[in-house]
């Protein structure tokens, strides 16, 4: 009776501040516990009387009210004007009460609000509330994100695959948890303890506590809602719990909270789609809990028992506290990051290693590490054993890029397959073995390789991978299995293989060491060969090239993988097309345009060998240095060109012979710029040859004794490369192009002595044939001496020609920075040419440039 007073009197204090006429008992109570926590003294009173004074629009009424109250002694009053000072400062309060009075206006006399509802209306309306029943049926813990993608896994590569699903009541049945099980979204309601005696209020709330620690909300103490999957989990108290039994209660419900934490992550990552390592995390934690629910039952049988008070709980919880503070932390960390394979490891590691101080900690993570691992180290013992990745939910440290294949690799495929097919995912390296995750990789090649070529593997190693906290035990497993791996890759590829052979072969052909068979290789295919490349016929450059292999003495070993291509592009384009991708220094859809020669190219200019290396061995010989193999062929091939070309203009020059003893020095001229230009190639030959390649694959021969993996092999093989390239002056286009520029006037002059032979050698047939021989010898001197001021005007233009592009060469040479390898190499090549040996060149250059300037002086004055 005295409570339906208060809540009277309370209404009627509320009518007068015109807030609402409904006042819950809730309210009330939080007003009861406000009172407490607020010194109830006189001068707090009357600040919040003056404040509602004032916001009152009767400030006379509302002060007769609040005395007339205060007569009939209302033991609530001081709070309750303490709760109404605070709502009249809530602007968000007063509105939301305001609207609440508009709907209560709005409701007819019998409390029934007046609807009109259409057909339409209605099905809609039902439809509403089935979805609504949908909703409430499903279950309250947050199973959201199991329902959503447990299903299937997307895969780094983007390739989907199906994952097992686990059955339907697992997401239907919301009591199917360790957790609590919330029935709405507010929660449930405690029973209130305000009339029961504080003696009493113990044993109730040690029972409640019992069942909070099993995940089960109690009587008294009720768990609320979760904000999200990975909350902290908060409790409510029934109203008139005592304020010390309260306190003694939150110490044990700090475990409850862990306990809830703990569980929500070993229900969640139990799923398919987290992987193996949470898995097996949340299997380790599940095993403590079988601990927990075990102390559990060991409080409640002494609660039963009657020898277990609230302090003692508080007690018995603490040792149990810093085991699951561990574990939730652990869940916490993980789930932060968002982690999986091996991240959770690096994780977990991390947080053993920061446990350094606190040995039981450091224990407890040091165990939940070593069970986590083993499915990651299984799958890496399986990698470092066999060559093959288990890796059924995308976590592993080696990626499987997938490069398709049928049986025997080509040379274009293997640069996908050894670079590109099997990669390190550096986000799911473990921290402990970071620093092998190369050798890791390599080793798995290897033993993958050996599988590719129909190898069976025997590995002799017996020991597997354990988790350490310094790695010691990973390390040691790690390098006796790349030590294996690599030994045996590399005995493959030089006994069964003959990679040796097969690299000798490539120098034999590609780098113009059988100059025999180049030879005849010209003399067969010359006619063809001179022809613009777009005339060419590719089946019967194979038909004459296929004679040539047949009727030559070179030897048979894999002559039937070497065939003939035609490049379309001259070589100076191909290699400013690589340096300025390589370099970035134009973007891929300008370097087309960019400064290309539009000259039509020879067969002679575009002739290259092409080579079918198998697997394994593509390995090394991969596309890329095929390609570099190929450019090399082409600039010594075209220098071979040049060096026929001027031997055929010294077949030529016997014509001379037969001319009269007044002729025969008109064509010296002729003679010595051919000498000097043959001088000039047969030393550029020289050089690439014999002081370029040949040094060179020695010290490439020596490194392949002592060679240790396949690894070397191909660093030592590249490097070979690439100093072939940039000392035969493929790598350095300033000095490139000017070179080609001189070849190709060596070509010119040959040209030109070529057809003034043959028009003499014509002019002399037409003349026998049509005169007697006073008339022959007296006309041909008349057409000699006509044509002779231009054919020496000829000789000369080409001979000041090849002495401009050659001291521009010289030039450029000099100008080059004497520090850096290109000038060094660069410097020695030039001597090599032997050019200048006696300063000839220095000497005729000093005699043009004192001419011009004597020529200028006199043109001056």
């Amino acid at each position: 009776m005295a409570e339906f007073k208060n809540l009277q009197l309370s209404a009627e204090l509320a009518l007068s501040l015109g807030i609402s006429d409904q006042v819950s008992e809730d309210a009330l109570n939080k007003a009861i516990e406000l009172s407490n926590r607020i010194l109830a003294s006189s001068s707090a009173k009357q600040d919040h009387l003056n404040k509602l004074r004032e916001q009152c629009s009767d400030q006379k009424a509302f002060s007769q009210k609040y005395l007339e109250i205060k007569e009939k002694n209302c033991d609530i009053l001081g709070p309750y004007v303490e709760l109404l000072s605070c709502v009249a400062d809530d602007k968000r309060v007063k509105k939301m009460l305001k609207l609440c009075q508009q709907e209560e206006a709005a409701l007819n006399g019998n409390g029934k609000q007046v609807i009109n509802v259409s057909s339409e209306g209605l099905s809609q309306v039902k439809n509403k509330l089935k979805a609504i029943t949908e909703e409430f049926e499903r279950p309250s813990h947050d199973n959201k994100h199991s329902i959503e993608s447990h299903g299937t896994l997307k895969r780094s590569n983007g390739i989907t695959v199906e994952l097992p699903s686990f059955p339907d009541w697992f997401q239907t049945r919301p009591y199917m948890t360790n957790d609590f099980a919330c029935g709405s979204e507010k929660g449930g309601t405690p029973i209130t303890l305000a009339k029961v005696p504080v003696a009493s209020q113990e044993q109730a709330i040690l029972s409640d506590l019992i069942n909070c620690l099993s995940g089960i909300d109690g009587q008294h103490i009720v768990a609320m809602p979760l904000e999200n999957l990975y909350a902290k989990r908060e409790f409510r108290f029934a109203v008139g719990m005592d304020k010390s039994l309260k306190e003694l209660a939150l110490k044990v419900l700090e475990l409850a909270s862990l306990y809830s934490s703990v569980v929500r992550f070993i229900e969640q990552k139990t799923e398919f789609r987290f992987g193996r390592v949470n898995n097996a995390l949340a299997a380790a934690m599940d095993e403590h809990i079988i601990e927990y629910l075990g102390f559990v039952a060991q409080n409640e049988n002494q609660r039963r028992s009657g020898n277990l008070g609230l302090q003692k709980l508080v007690f018995n919880s603490e040792s149990m506290s810093q085991l699951f503070r561990v574990l939730a932390h652990t869940a916490q960390t993980v789930n932060n990051n968002d982690a999986r394979g091996g991240r959770v490891l690096t994780l977990l590691h991390q947080l053993t290693l920061c446990t350094a101080g606190d040995k039981n900690a450091q224990e407890i993570c040091f165990n939940l590490i070593q069970k986590a691992s083993k499915p990651y180290l299984e799958s890496l013992d399986e990698w470092l054993l066999k060559g093959v990745i288990n890796d059924p939910f995308d976590e592993f440290m080696v990626e499987d890029n997938q490069v398709e294949t049928d049986g025997a690799l080509s040379t274009e495929d293997c640069d996908g397959y050894w670079e590109k097919r099997y990669t390190i995912r550096k986000d799911r390296v473990p921290l402990f073995i970071s620093e092998y995750a190369e050798k890791i990789l390599r080793t798995g090649k290897y033993l993958n390789v050996m599988q590719q070529c129909g190898k069976r593997i025997h590995s002799p190693l017996k020991s597997r991978t354990v988790y350490t906290i310094h790695g010691s035990k990973c390390e040691e497993v790690i390098e006796e299995a790349y030590q294996y791996a690599s030994k045996m890759h590399l005995e493959i590829l030089l006994r069964d293989y003959d990679l040796i052979g097969r690299l000798k072969w490539m120098k034999k052909f590609f780098l113009l060491e059988q100059v025999d068979f180049i030879s005849q290789c010209m003399d067969l295919c010359d006619e063809t060969l001179r022809k613009p490349v777009m005339e060419l016929e590719p089946t019967r450059l194979d038909f004459l090239f296929g004679l040539v292999l047949r009727t030559s003495n070179v030897e048979t070993a894999y002559l039937e993988d070497l065939h003939t291509t035609l490049i379309t592009s001259s070589l100076p384009d191909q290699i400013r097309r690589i340096i300025c991708i390589s370099n970035d220094t134009f973007p891929l859809e300008d370097i087309d345009s960019y400064d290309l020669e539009d000259k039509e190219l020879s067969g002679y200019e575009s002739f290259a060998f092409s080579a079918d290396v198998k697997w394994p061995v593509s390995l090394v010989i991969n596309s890329h240095d095929h390609s570099r193999y190929q450019m090399i062929f082409r600039h010594l091939f075209f220098i071979k060109y040049v060096e026929r070309s001027l031997c055929q203009v010294w077949n030529s020059n016997k014509v001379a012979r037969r001319f009269s003893p007044m002729e025969s020095p008109l064509y010296r001229p002729a003679f010595s710029l051919r000498q000097r230009m043959l001088n000039f190639v047969l030393g550029l030959q020289y050089y690439m040859t014999g002081e370029v390649i040949e040094p060179n694959w020695h010290i490439f021969m020596e490194k392949m004794k002592r060679v240790n993996s396949v690894d070397d092999v191909l660093t030592y093989h590249t490097d070979f490369i690439d100093q072939c390239q940039r000392e035969c002056m493929l790598t350095v286009l300033e000095l490139l192009q000017p070179l080609r520029e001189l070849l190709d006037c060596i070509m010119d002059f040959c040209k030109f002595i070529l057809h003034v032979r043959n028009y003499f050698v014509e002019a002399e047939l037409e003349l026998t044939e049509s005169f007697d021989a006073s008339e022959s010898s007296e006309l041909h001197r008349v057409d000699f001496e006509d044509n002779w001021t231009s054919f020496s005007g000829e000789v000369e233009h080409h001979n000041e020609k090849f002495n401009s592009l050659l001291f521009k060469f010289l030039d450029l040479v000099g100008s080059l920075e004497r520090d850096t390898t290109h000038a060094r190499l660069l410097l020695r090549c030039v001597e090599n040419f032997r050019m200048d040996f006696n300063s000839f060149y220095s000497t005729q250059r000093k005699g043009s440039l004192s001419l011009n300037k004597s020529s200028t002086s006199s043109t001056t004055g």
